[in-house]
């Protein structure tokens, strides 16, 4: 009996320290939450919200702003960066896509393209 104690114990260490040594490489192959892909996550919602007022066509370009493009995009203004790589509550995008006052809100309401808050987060 003794001896197959003295067995099992060496054997479970060893799947313990398996385990152990498998976990990081299996976590890797998980996404993050937090980590978003610009082309999958936020250029769609661009595209679709923002785009039409921000985007390559200078006749229907409002405000002078272009945000398809992106040195234009996070380039300083007389208001500040519309977007801020890293730092989302100093760009302005944030600003106006969550702005209680209807005249501030971006896009306006009237045009029905509005963003969600799932969609902000």
């Amino acid at each position: 009996m003794k001896k197959v104690k003295i067995l099992l114990l060496p054997i479970s260490r060893a799947l313990v320290v398996i385990q152990l040594l498998l976990l990081p490489s299996v976590l890797c192959g998980l996404p993050l939450e937090d980590e978003i892909d610009y082309d999958r996550s936020i250029r769609p919602i661009l595209a679709d919200r923002c785009y039409p007022c921000h985007g390559p066509d200078a006749g229907a370009r409002k405000a002078k702003l272009r945000l398809d493009r992106r040195e234009i995009a996070i380039a300083e203004r007389s208001d500040g960066a519309p977007i801020v790589p890293g730092d989302p509550s100093s760009s302005l995008m944030i600003e106006r896509l969550t702005a209680i006052d209807a005249e501030d809100r971006m896009p306006p309401p009237e045009s029905n393209r509005q963003v969600s808050d799932q969609e902000i987060e």
